[in-house]
């Protein structure tokens, strides 16, 4: 009878080495797999980031350009019109000067 239960505890140390081989067998390819992702991370991601912020970058500092040529042309936009607005003014005020002097002329 007590080597049916050595027999016994032996069956079940056996099956409990198995369950712990079987675990590292996972934790080693679990490992694998990290060691994996955070090398594909490294190589491939964080250059590919970098490359994105580098281009992020030149886009934002573009579109500020893009923006301060814009206001600029709207200022000089605005000038003008205003400059064209005062010509036509003088231009009309000229012209109805003289044609009040031509008319005081034929009368």
């Amino acid at each position: 009878r007590p080597h049916k239960r050595l027999l016994d505890a032996v069956a079940h140390l056996d099956k409990l080495q198995r369950g712990l081989d079987e675990t590292n067998t996972e934790l080693r390819r679990t490992q694998l797999s990290l060691s994996n992702t955070q090398e594909q991370i490294s190589q491939d991601l964080e250059p590919k980031l970098a490359s994105h912020r580098e281009d992020l970058a030149t886009h934002d500092s573009l579109l500020a350009a893009t923006s301060q040529l814009l206001r600029e042309t709207k200022r000089f936009s605005e000038s003008s019109h205003e400059e064209f607005k005062a010509q036509t003014e003088t231009s009309e005020k000229l012209f109805r000067q003289d044609r009040e002097r031509l008319a005081q002329g034929d009368d």
